[in-house]
């Protein structure tokens, strides 16, 4: 049996640590700039975190786990935050680094936050913290969508207790009911009735919004799409329900491409 040296260390994080750590990153998966601005983000924010798990460093003196956040340490200025470093890995750690399933976010909400939410809460959290933050931003923490739920549970629960059938809608038109329920709590008597008529189609002219918004949601493809799509969808929700809370009239909502129905004729 292989004789196992493992060494763990904490030790606080300066330049020396780690670019003598960055110079054993000799055999690694390619970097994802997105994954170290995420780490960027965190620690400026002040949520870098000691926890069990730490930099790799196998028994050959190679980097094994860790790149990632070692950059973005490094791209911050070496700022000195607490790192747990593990030398003497297995010379086969890394083919197992990362391989197993993943945790969603839900799955680590509850764990990390004890809070269990519905599953639509994440999508949506999602979708509003784009567009507080631009609609290209790269991976999300669950710190920050946590934080995004605690600004907007109240009118999360108002909007999917509203809504008969959520799965009618993709996450950008839940996350429109949202906001404008945060924006104007004077009017969610009739933000709910606006999301009636677009599920049941009852009524409905040519000159109402909400038959406007119905038939984007109908004609919209079936996935969720990317960040542009998001986007349109988002922001024509916010226009469409803005309208019918002033007693405005308005023309069509065009989706950029059509498909599936989200949502069934009535």
């Amino acid at each position: 049996m292989k004789t196992i040296n493992v060494k763990p260390i904490v030790q606080t994080a300066n330049k020396e640590i780690i670019d003598s750590l960055l110079a054993m990153n000799t055999n690694n998966r390619p970097i994802k700039e997105t994954v170290v601005k995420t780490y960027m983000q965190d620690i400026q924010d002040g949520r870098w975190f000691l926890t069990n798990q730490g930099i790799g460093v196998d028994e050959n003196g190679v980097l094994v786990d860790g790149q990632h956040r070692l950059l973005a340490i490094k791209n911050c200025g070496y700022p000195p935050l607490p790192l747990l470093v593990v030398y003497g890995l297995d010379s086969k750690a890394q083919e197992v680094v990362d391989q197993h399933a993943k945790r969603s976010v839900r799955d680590i909400w509850r764990i990390i936050f004890n809070a269990t939410v519905s599953h639509h809460a994440p999508a949506i959290c999602g979708v509003l913290y784009k567009h507080q933050h631009g609609w290209h931003t790269g991976a999300i923490t669950p710190q920050r969508l946590k934080d995004i739920l605690d600004d907007y549970i109240d009118q999360i629960e108002f909007v999917l207790n509203s809504i008969t059938n959520s799965k009618s809608y993709a996450a950008p038109y839940l996350a429109g009911f949202t906001l404008v329920a945060k924006q104007r709590p004077d009017q969610l008597e009739k933000i709910k009735d606006f999301i009636d008529k677009v599920i049941t189609g009852e009524n409905l002219t040519k000159k109402m919004p909400e038959f406007h918004l119905r038939n984007l949601v109908i004609t919209s493809t079936r996935f969720s799409g990317g960040s542009t799509t998001q986007k349109e969808r988002f922001e024509k929700t916010l226009r469409a329900l803005n309208a019918a809370l002033d007693g405005q009239e308005m023309g069509a909502l065009r989706a950029q491409k059509s498909g599936p129905d989200l949502l069934s004729a009535a």
